[in-house]
């Protein structure tokens, strides 16, 4: 990069150092002299001449050679696959993780003895169920007729007769002139005028009223009096009816109504009436009246009106009418009394017939009969008219609810009848409907049983025996029991606790004597559950006898017996469940026959082991069979381990020998090493067990008699379990890989930069056949105690052991150490696999770091310090006119750099012990300038020159021997992209200082200067 001279001036005045000291002259002037012409006619002047000189500040080269000395780099190609990069590589092997327990057990010892106790009486157990016979009551049924009685009927709305005209009532009017004048009153001529009633043909009242209503609207006085009889058609004539007369004693004036009633109590009227009218008028009453046409023509009429109407029969339209009753159905008698009983399965009747020629809604509610939440039983149930229907309901699970003093079930109902509308229909007050409710089982006339009952039950008496089996080849005539117990746990759930009626069980068994050879029994009252009902006997003054030695069970009876007249509460779908339990028996002498071919013992040893196996191939181990002979006989023992197979004929181990009849134990040792310990399967979370089958001859087949002590003991030992190989599901193994510390010693260049990209591969070199589950810790602490970690997790395999692990972040905070550690969990504890003697795991970590940097802190580069004897001339006769430094870069590389020549006449100041105790002076910036990426790479074209006109304050630095050096800042790239260091990069850097100055010569005689 070119920098002009303008430019390069400017920068030149930058310094580092605040109190410059000044040139020896003040008078030096930096100026660029320019001939004038001469004049040869002038005065002769005194000649000059500039000269210029140069002289050597840097030549420095950076290249990367120097990185071969650290015997951590190497050269590897790039991953664009043309260039050669540095790159920082190391190695470090881990510790070697060996196989752990899995091939080894623990040892495992196993007593037990055999003897007549252990083939002839051992622990069992009897589980009983008591349920309560049936209980319930026989069906019910009840028939209620309920008359339809008085029938109230509609009011009827007021309604007119046929006007009746003056002239026709009042025949002497025609005779009278038109005009004003006073009309006298007289009879008035018989009318009849007839009415039907739109709400019946016919009807028989109970009670009501007819309103009959005169409205006047004649031109003369009605009255004094007017008679309204009420008539009827029969046959060709009208007849009157009985009581139907209306009177008006008070004349009616024209314009006006007046009303009568008429109480219709035990009246028959028809569905349409005749009117029959007769009376006087009072004619005007003395007034003047306009008599005309008009007045001659005028009329009355009669409106007829209806209240409060009942009658006994009638065809008519019918209102909706209600019956209602209220009743109860007496329970039959029974020693079962019911305050609270669930039924169990039941079937409720509602016969209805309706004698009604009105169809009708029967709502029935049953009050003693509620559901689960206890709402009582409520139906709606239409019936057409003059119908009969059966209404069924299942009534399982409800509920009868009644007093222990009244048992009955209570009821009641609401027939409502339908409104006939417009419709006319014939009813009697002595229709009836009549309901019939049924309560019975699952069929008609069974009885009711119920789930549940509070109340007073009939005393029940459930009797319950059985065997118990302690049955042996062995035959026992008499055995006198010293150790044994028995115990009966009674669970009433029946029963409900806060109520009386609570059972008694009585247990008896007759092969158990006591000390006064009576049976064992007792008694207890059952309470209800959770309560516990427990009856225990110690069985050690006991004698256990059987009367038959070809029957060796222990019979029982139970008796469960509910008290009479207490008021309980039972849940009979439940049950008395009873438990006996009859534990091992020991006895101190017996008596039978011990005739068996062979006393067995069938058990097994458990193996606690997380491993499960399939197939194990001992190196090492011994079974050591130790028997001790108590018994006084000569026997023949066999012994037989199914699961420790021969490892040639593949057959279970099985050893024979006489036992002698001596007292001290006797030995007998078998080598597993010829054997493989083999199971059929192996299930994760499943114990294992081996399976032994111990088989002791006894040498009699007579009555005998044996104390307790009569046994053979045996101790199983397996001792010395190696193995040399383990197929099976293997337990989880957790290997700690302990700490690895691997010291980082990069190269001062690079050693503060950071890096796009650091490789750590740890190749695990395992020879296992299973499964490892690693889980691998990298820490990396750097000098400033600022730390940085990596956890990665994998499951290595044989075909998969090598993790690779991005580490830049712990590089990049520059770490001298990375420490590795973690855990390896060998084997899933769930997949079938195999480990064998051997096997191991020898993790080693490979470091790799390409010199492909991220520079965003850029670092310098640290050169020599040089010095050089003043360049500038000793003779006073010039004048100095510039000093220019100057500088040339040749950079290979892909970042570029800044550059500092830094310069004293103190070679303190560039002294690292003197810099850190603070005490070296500061040096002079000579000149600053930026060195771009591959600048002046090309050799064809002008290399492209920095260059600085040297301020007067810093050219006393040049007038003594000084000392410059460069100081080089690494500068990433624009973009953020990293910075490579490939092994062809290098960076070289020329600077020099030139010198200009004019020379006066000698002064010429006779010339002035």
């Amino acid at each position: 990069m070119k920098h002009s001279i303008k430019e390069a001036k400017t920068e030149g005045q930058m310094n580092r150092k605040s109190n410059r000291r000044s040139f020896y002259s003040a008078s030096i002037v930096l100026v660029l002299f320019t001939l004038s012409a001469c004049d040869l006619t002038e005065k002769l002047q005194i000649p000059t001449w500039t000269n210029r000189v140069e002289f050597p500040l840097i030549n420095e080269s950076v290249t990367l050679d120097n990185l071969k000395e650290n015997e951590n780099i190497r050269t590897q190609l790039y991953s664009n696959g043309t260039d050669t990069i540095y790159a920082y590589a190391d190695t470090t092997e881990m510790d070697t993780q060996m196989v752990g327990d899995q091939l080894a057990l623990d040892d495992i010892h196993k007593s037990f003895s055999q003897s007549v106790d252990d083939v002839t009486v051992s622990g069992s157990t009897i589980n009983q169920s008591n349920g309560f016979d049936p209980v319930g009551i026989d069906p019910v049924s009840e028939d209620t007729p309920s008359a339809l009685g008085p029938i109230e009927l509609a009011n009827i709305p007021p309604a007119p007769t046929p006007a009746i005209i003056l002239r026709d009532i009042f025949p002497a009017v025609d005779g009278l002139s038109d005009g004003d004048q006073i009309v006298p009153g007289g009879p008035l001529d018989t009318v009849w005028t007839n009415f039907t009633f739109s709400d019946f043909q016919s009807a028989s009242f109970i009670s009501g009223t007819l309103k009959l209503t005169i409205n006047n609207n004649m031109s003369l006085y009605l009255g004094n009096d007017i008679n309204v009889q009420l008539q009827e058609i029969s046959g060709s004539d009208t007849i009157d009816i009985p009581g139907a007369t209306v009177d008006w004693t008070t004349p009616i004036a024209p314009s006006t109504s007046s009303f009568g009633t008429l109480d219709l109590q035990n009246k028959i009227l028809p569905g349409t009436i005749i009117i029959r009218i007769s009376g006087a008028t009072v004619g005007s009453n003395g007034q003047l009246v306009t008599i005309n046409e008009s007045a001659r023509a005028s009329s009355f009429s009669i409106d007829v009106e209806g209240f409060d109407l009942v009658v006994s029969q009638a065809n008519a339209k019918v209102p909706s009418q209600t019956i209602s009753e209220n009743g109860s159905i007496l329970l039959a008698d029974s020693e079962n009394k019911i305050e609270q009983a669930q039924i169990q399965m039941g079937s409720l009747s509602i016969e209805i017939d309706n004698k009604m020629a009105v169809p009708a809604d029967l709502v029935i509610t049953i009050d003693s009969l509620v559901d689960q939440s206890g709402t009582a039983f409520s139906k709606s149930i239409p019936i057409a008219a003059n119908d009969a229907i059966a209404d069924m309901n299942m009534i399982d699970n409800y509920k009868l609810l009644m007093t222990l003093a009244q048992q009955e079930i209570t009821y009641s109902y609401l027939v409502n009848t339908t409104d006939t509308g417009d419709n006319k229909v014939t009813v009697s007050e002595n229709d009836s409907i009549k309901v019939t409710i049924s309560l019975y089982g699952e069929t008609a006339g069974s009885q009711i049983f119920f789930s549940s009952i509070q109340g007073i039950i009939k005393p029940q008496t459930i009797v319950d025996t059985g065997d118990i089996n302690v049955s042996s080849d062995s035959k026992i005539i008499e055995a006198d029991i010293s150790v044994g117990s028995l115990s009966i746990d009674v669970d009433n759930r029946v029963n409900r606790s806060g109520f009386a009626g609570l059972p008694t069980i009585i247990l008896t068994i007759p092969e158990l004597l006591d000390a006064s050879s009576q049976p064992l029994t007792d008694s207890l009252v059952l309470q209800p559950n959770p309560s516990a009902n427990t009856l225990n006997f110690d069985l050690s003054e006991y004698t256990l006898v059987f009367a038959d030695t070809s029957s060796q069970v222990l019979t029982y009876e139970t008796r469960v017996r509910t008290p009479a007249g207490e008021t309980g509460s039972y849940n009979l779908e439940d049950s008395i469940n009873v438990e006996i339990v009859v534990a091992d028996m020991e006895f101190s002498s017996v008596r039978g026959y011990f005739n068996q071919d062979a006393i067995v013992d069938s058990n097994e040893i458990a193996l606690t082991e997380g491993t499960k196996l399939l197939q194990a191939v001992f190196e090492t181990g011994d079974l050591v069979l130790t028997m001790t002979n108590e018994m006084g006989v000569v026997a023949d023992v066999e012994f037989k381990i199914e699961e420790f197979k021969h490892y040639i004929s593949n057959q279970p181990l099985n050893v024979n020998f006489r036992l002698e009849d001596l007292t001290t134990p006797q030995d007998t040792v078998i080598d597993l090493t010829d054997y493989n310990l083999v199971f059929d399967s192996a299930i994760s979370g499943t114990d294992q067990a081996i399976h032994y089958v111990s088989t002791v001859a006894l040498p009699a087949d007579k009555e005998m008699t044996l104390s307790f002590s009569d046994s053979i003991l045996i101790d199983v030992d397996l001792t010395n379990l190696a193995m040399e190989s383990v197929t099976g599901i293997i337990e989880p193994d957790t290997l700690q890989i302990a700490a690895s510390e691997q010291e980082i010693n990069l190269p001062d260049l690079v050693a503060d930069l950071s890096f796009e990209k650091v490789n750590i591969d740890i190749d695990f070199n395992s020879t296992f056949e299973i499964p490892i589950f690693l889980t691998l810790n990298l820490s990396a602490t750097n000098s400033d105690n600022v730390t940085e970690e990596i956890s990665v997790t994998k499951t290595v395999t044989p075909g998969d052991q090598i993790v690779h692990i991005d580490a830049a972040a712990l590089l990049n905070i520059h770490p001298e150490t990375i420490v590795t550690s973690g855990q390896a969990i060998v084997g899933d504890g769930i997949t079938e696999s195999r480990i064998e003697k051997g096997q191991q795991m020898s993790p080693i970590m490979y470091l790799n770091i390409p010199l492909s940097l991220i520079i965003d802190d850029p670092p310098f580069i640290d050169f020599d310090v040089s010095s050089s004897d003043s360049p500038l001339p000793e003779d006073e006769t010039i004048t100095l006119e510039e000093v220019i430094l100057k500088t040339v870069s040749v950079n290979l590389f892909e970042f570029g750099a800044r550059v500092v020549v830094l310069a004293s006449n103190d070679s303190l100041a560039f002294d690292s012990l003197a810099i850190a105790a603070g005490s070296a002076p500061i040096a002079d910036t000579l000149m600053t300038f930026e060195i771009m990426p591959f600048e002046n790479t090309d050799d064809s074209a002008e290399k492209d020159t920095s260059a600085v006109i040297l301020s007067p304050d810093l050219l006393s630095i040049l007038e003594n021997r000084f000392y410059t050096k460069p100081e080089v800042q690494l500068l990433g790239t624009s973009d953020g992209t990293p910075s490579r260091f490939f092994t062809t990069d290098s960076l070289t850097i020329t600077s020099w200082g030139s010198i200009s100055f004019t020379v006066h010569g000698d002064a010429i005689d006779g010339a002035s200067k």
